[in-house]
């Protein structure tokens, strides 16, 4: 296993071929939106995840695991099952459910696309 740092744009040298799975779980989380424009967010959890996953795709990557979050669901509180419905509330949601349709049609025969949901993701940083 090998960490990336995707925050400049070095990462966009990086010789992912070498590699048979591509984990991204980089995002910007847990901010109040107050303080952080939609722009923002759907730069750095939308686009920029959308990049790494073509990136991935290119270069022969065989299974991209996208780590998104169960906001896209927009729920306080309940179950989610198979048929509940994206509906997300916040700027992050939204980010993360457009992340989601993005990555997802890269899928093909050679490119497989695991999209994860957990519903908190916590550490330092």
């Amino acid at each position: 296993m090998e960490e990336i740092s995707v925050r400049g744009t070095a990462w966009k040298d990086h010789d992912f071929s070498k590699y048979d799975v591509v984990l991204h779980v980089a995002g910007i989380a847990h901010v109040e939106e107050k303080h952080i424009d939609s722009e923002h967010y759907e730069t750095v959890n939308c686009k920029l995840a959308a990049d790494i996953a073509s990136k991935a795709k290119v270069e022969g990557i065989q299974h991209f695991v996208f780590i998104s979050s169960m906001s896209v669901y927009g729920l306080a509180n309940g179950i989610i099952t198979e048929e509940t419905k994206p509906n997300p509330k916040s700027l992050y949601g939204k980010s993360k459910l457009h992340a989601d349709r993005l990555i997802f049609q890269l899928i093909d025969k050679n490119f497989k696309v695991a999209i994860l949901r957990p519903p908190m993701i916590y550490g330092p940083n």
